[in-house]
């Protein structure tokens, strides 16, 4: 049970009621039920969530998932990697790949891979990347890549936060496609 209720639907803009409204009978995605207490955060947040869960940045969409995984491992919110396995399944990772993110192992991951896994651990462990693992990362990424990677992580680290420390419930179902292609 999460550590604060719901946001009571009557008491909402009518903005933040048809989102709230949209989760309950789509998928009863709790995150987004809790984050209507904050409709004008979370209108900006999960823009940002959006624009990377439909590949509108710089890396691919199975490589996005590397790193999710990794974070939400990382950060051990189950509710993110329950989310996120469903979607790395739908943008074309396998399912052993996927069970060594979660597991931690590495023996599957291409070097690129590799690298997004070192990059994520490193932030998540230090708010940075050392300079070895930086400089690595130099001969595989783009510059533009190494500017969103930090964000991407962070994003998904700040996600975990407030899920863990809202206790928010995994939800009955993880998103499916129609999650990722809905405005």
């Amino acid at each position: 049970m999460a550590r604060i209720p719901y946001p009571d639907p009557s008491i909402l803009s009518a903005k933040a009621r048809a989102k709230y409204d949209l989760a309950t009978t789509r998928e009863r995605m709790g995150a987004r039920l809790m984050m209507a207490y904050v409709e004008p955060t979370r209108e900006k947040f999960e823009a940002l969530g959006l624009h990377f869960l439909r590949s509108d940045g710089v890396f691919t969409a199975q490589e996005r998932e590397v790193v999710v995984l990794t974070v939400g491992r990382l950060c051990k919110c189950d509710y993110e990697i329950f989310q996120h396995i469903e979607i790395a399944r739908i943008v074309g990772l396998d399912d052993y790949k996927i069970q060594n993110l979660v597991d931690s192992k590495k023996d599957s991951l291409s070097q690129k891979e590799l690298m997004l896994v070192a990059f994520s651990e490193e932030i998540h462990a230090e708010g940075k990347v050392s300079d070895a693992t930086f400089n690595a990362a130099r001969t595989i990424f783009s510059n533009a890549q190494l500017v969103e990677l930090p964000l991407l992580i962070g994003y998904y680290i700040m996600f975990s936060a407030m899920v863990r420390t809202l206790e928010v419930e995994t939800d009955e179902r993880p998103v499916g496609q129609d999650t990722l292609d809905a405005e």
